[in-house]
C-alpha cells in the first residue's frame, strides 16, 4: 500500500511542477504584450503534451529505481562473496 501512496504523492507532485512550469511560463508570455488567454496557449505550446510529459515523469522513476534496486542488489552479492571467502 505504501507504493500506492507514493505514486499518488509523485502524481500530485508532478502536477504541481508542470502548473508552475505552465504559470511561469505565461507569465513570461504576458510580458511579451500578450492577453492572457494567448499568453496561456502560447506557454502549453511552448510546454508541449502534458500528458506525455508526465508519462516521461514515470519512466524515470521507474528507470531510477530500477537502478538503485540493482546497485543494492549488486552490493549485497558483493558482500556475501567476500564473506564466504574470508577464512
Amino acid at each position: 500500500m505504501l507504493w500506492l501512496w507514493r505514486r499518488r504523492y509523485r502524481e500530485q507532485d508532478s502536477d504541481r511542477e508542470l502548473r508552475a512550469h505552465l504559470e511561469s511560463e505565461t507569465a513570461e508570455q504576458q510580458e511579451g504584450c500578450l492577453s492572457l488567454e494567448e499568453a496561456r496557449y502560447a506557454a502549453q505550446r511552448q510546454l508541449g503534451n502534458r500528458t506525455l510529459l508526465k508519462e516521461e515523469m514515470r519512466e524515470v522513476w521507474t528507470a531510477t529505481w530500477f537502478d538503485w534496486l540493482h546497485e543494492t542488489l549488486d552490493m549485497l552479492f558483493v558482500f556475501f562473496v567476500r564473506r564466504l571467502a574470508s577464512p
